[in-house]
């Protein structure tokens, strides 16, 4: 048996600190170049303006400023495919 399932059978024993004793430290934070954020890139704002601007809550104009693209890219890109 393991000291964690230990701690649920032994009255007195202290869960947390059975499993808090492991970490001494922080991890290091993961770089930009490292493990997922190598090929993660964050895409939640973009999203949420997209949404916004197809739910009509905010203009095609404010959403082309917000994404730092031409009014001409948002409106393409909202009309659709033509044909």
């Amino acid at each position: 048996m393991n000291r964690f399932a230990g701690a649920f059978l032994v009255p007195g024993r202290d869960l947390l600190a059975n499993v808090r004793s492991w970490r001494t430290s922080e991890p290091e934070p993961i770089g930009d170049d490292q493990g997922f954020g190598a090929f993660e890139r964050p895409h939640r704002f973009r999203r949420l303006v997209w949404r916004a601007v197809g739910e009509e809550l905010i203009s095609p104009v404010r959403g082309a400023a917000l994404l730092g693209q031409s009014l001409e890219v948002i409106e393409w890109q909202v009309s659709g495919p033509v044909g």
